[in-house]
């Protein structure tokens, strides 16, 4: 799921070590037996603070690694912005806050030739000329997700394979939609051939007020979604591509599907942060962290929900039924509509149309 849609997974996440007096935390080469602090910023509970992780890279660099938590994506950049720039090596921002991230001289070029593992990262991610700028590369992709069409094939025989079954009133009554402007745009845009990233807004508005009229209600966070479907109250709709690895893997009546018109996606990138204080350090643990040996481990816990790797490799590392479970399709990749940057004043319209959609 893209950090954007994990603040409501996320609410309760803390910026605990900042209050903690993180500035003060030693950030330099080792000096008479003092580890160097290696600062990370990323969701909490989003695979690089997971303990095997963690320990594994200390071990390799001989360093103390911390993590430095947010709760949403224009969060990370407050962080930034307000004291990140040369206290924190490495952050994690969506593919969509990249450029803000580089026009605000938040984060800085790196140097691919020192991350090795850079090579294996499928082409059509690195292809992506949102995490560069003036032909340097600012962002390394890590994970990927979607947002996409689910049915319960025990209701829905034959399945479906088009955004058009969200519109169908056949199912009416027996569905349910994401809470969230970027998505419902998208989504209606995708749905009547329209260019989901600067879409004709009057037609989205009225698809998308024609599909509320078929829905048991919106869902705005996973526990939303999960007792809806649970209770059987929904067949069919829109979910992150987590919930669906979590309930597939539990054996629940769930397909999660690409639509033949494509569906919503995101990538999110390891990037150095401006004055780094570990430079050295930051490149070692890009490479870690998109390298087969932790995105393998990673896919194997389902627990974390992992989302699709960026490492080609790591489908020869697992089962393809892990594969299948956690959308590991490199095919989707180019027919995914991509959270990008929004103009701000494009993004407030978007925003603005949803509410109205929602009151309507």
């Amino acid at each position: 799921m893209t950090k954007t849609l994990r603040v409501a997974v996320r609410a309760a996440a803390l910026l605990c070590i900042a209050a903690a007096g993180i500035w003060s935390l030693p950030a330099h080469a080792d000096r008479a037996g003092v580890k160097v602090t290696f600062v990370v910023a990323n969701w909490k509970d989003y695979g690089s603070d997971a303990p095997w992780a963690v320990k594994g890279f200390e071990k390799i660099c001989n360093c103390t690694v911390v993590h430095q938590y947010f709760d949403s994506e224009q969060g990370l950049i407050n962080l930034l912005r307000t004291g990140g720039v040369g206290h924190i090596d490495v952050a994690l921002p969506n593919l969509a806050y990249i450029q803000p991230a580089i026009q605000q001289q938040l984060v800085q070029p790196l140097d691919i030739s020192k991350i090795p593992n850079y090579k294996y990262v499928y082409q059509a991610l690195r292809a992506l000329p949102d995490d560069k700028s003036g032909g340097k590369v600012y962002g390394v992709p890590w994970m990927w997700g979607t947002t996409s069409l689910w049915y319960n094939p025990q209701v829905i025989k034959g399945g479906v394979n088009s955004w058009a079954a969200l519109w169908n009133q056949k199912y009416k009554g027996k569905m349910s939609f994401f809470d969230d402007p970027t998505t419902a745009v998208m989504t209606a845009a995708l749905y009547l051939h329209e260019n989901p990233q600067h879409p004709n807004l009057n037609k989205v508005k009225a698809a998308l007020i024609a599909q509320k009229k078929l829905d048991v209600s919106y869902w705005a966070s996973w526990d939303d979604w999960k007792k809806l479907f649970s209770a059987k109250q929904i067949v069919l709709g829109n979910v992150w591509s987590g919930p669906a690895t979590t309930a597939m893997a539990a054996h629940q009546p769930l397909r999660y599907v690409l639509p033949k018109e494509g569906a919503v996606g995101w990538v999110d990138n390891w990037t150095m942060v401006k004055n780094a204080p570990n430079p050295a350090l930051a490149y070692k643990w890009i490479n870690y962290m998109i390298g087969v040996q932790f995105q393998a481990r990673y896919a194997k816990d389902l627990s974390a929900e992992p989302p699709a790797s960026s490492n080609s490799l790591v489908a020869k590392h697992i089962s393809k039924r892990l594969a299948n479970l956690i959308f590991l399709h490199p095919q989707w990749i180019t027919h995914l509509a991509l959270q990008r940057q929004l103009p701000q004043a494009e993004f407030q319209a978007w925003t603005r149309l949803w509410e109205e959609v929602k009151a309507s």
